[in-house]
């Protein structure tokens, strides 16, 4: 939660009502520090905002826009909104992107409406299958090697499977 809420603009005051006992001074002191440290982070979130204020629109690595006129609106919350929303764009918009794109090979490998593999939902960046207890071995891995390698990334997606027979029981395969 403070990782990704820093990462797309959260104030030190933000951070310290998400931190019980944490001071404001602390929780800037912290936002900082991670800037310091993640310094190259902090410049392209900055040519993010600057180049969007600049088109009036973000575009995520695969093309994907998000039309933002606002960021430019002499109201602040209205602006700073808009800030955040060029921010969280490119990663959100992209991490969609690629589920959509493992869903249609899946699909086109037809490993989503089998009697003994379903695809049920998809929840963000996860998919949640039906699949027979004596085939899960068979579809498993089939179905993380389409979702690690649908799209390359400069850094690898890994897939974490689990199984169980409801959400709070489920174990690692």
């Amino acid at each position: 939660t403070i990782n990704f809420g820093v990462l797309y603009g959260l104030s030190a005051y933000g951070l310290k009502a998400r931190i019980p006992g944490v001071s404001q001074d602390a929780a800037a002191e912290f936002i900082d520090r991670y800037f310091e440290t993640y310094s190259k982070l902090s410049e392209y979130l900055e040519e993010v905002v600057r180049d969007t204020k600049r088109t009036g629109f973000v575009r995520n690595e695969i093309g994907r826009l998000r039309f933002l006129p606002e960021i430019n609106s002499s109201q602040f919350q209205v602006r700073s909104a808009a800030e955040r929303a060029a921010i969280n764009m490119p990663f959100q918009s992209l991490s969609a992107d690629i589920i959509k794109m493992a869903m249609n090979k899946l699909a086109d490998e037809d490993l989503i409406n089998k009697p003994d593999c379903r695809l049920l939902l998809q929840v963000h960046d996860e998919l949640v299958f039906e699949i027979r207890e004596e085939t899960v071995e068979k579809y498993v891995p089939q179905i993380a090697k389409i979702m690690e390698n649908i799209y390359k990334l400069k850094v690898p997606v890994v897939v974490e499977a689990k199984a169980g027979d409801n959400w709070e029981e489920m174990d690692r395969i």
